[in-house]
């Protein structure tokens, strides 16, 4: 993960395992942050997330295409991780988005649940339209 540290043009860099978002969060703690704005990454940013709420701190995990728009909207086409974190910095300074709850366990099993479930009705659309056109080329 990499953190943009906006004031002090300092990027920060640390792996995303329980000890260094542990780590990160005590240390982010000391701070006293405004707002923590991160993207989310298909659930790779929700450990990092339950860390700081715990920890009593604001954060907003944001929609990635909110984001991406957001970007495109600035000019900003290129993507790599350090222009990702500056976007998301501009991102929260312009649109200032609102700090979230926590989401508990169930709401996020009910959460990945619904995501699978959207997955398996567009497999198996594509595979009806697939058989509908086999159908019609064998008689």
């Amino acid at each position: 993960m990499i953190i943009d540290h906006t004031a002090d043009k300092r990027d920060a860099h640390f792996n995303n395992t329980d000890i260094h978002i542990k780590t990160f969060a005590e240390r982010l703690a000391e701070t006293d942050p405004t707002l923590i704005v991160m993207e989310a990454a298909g659930s790779y940013e929700r450990a990092l997330a339950k860390h700081l709420h715990a920890a009593g701190m604001p954060v907003v995990v944001a929609n990635p295409k909110r984001i991406r728009d957001f970007a495109k909207a600035v000019g900003q086409l290129a993507k790599t991780d350090v222009l990702d974190a500056r976007i998301i910095a501009r991102y929260a300074a312009t649109i200032k988005p609102e700090a979230q709850t926590a989401i508990d366990a169930i709401s996020l099993e009910i959460k990945d649940l619904s995501a699978r479930r959207r997955q398996l009705n567009a497999i198996r659309t594509a595979e009806q339209a697939d058989d509908r056109i086999r159908s019609r080329r064998c008689p």
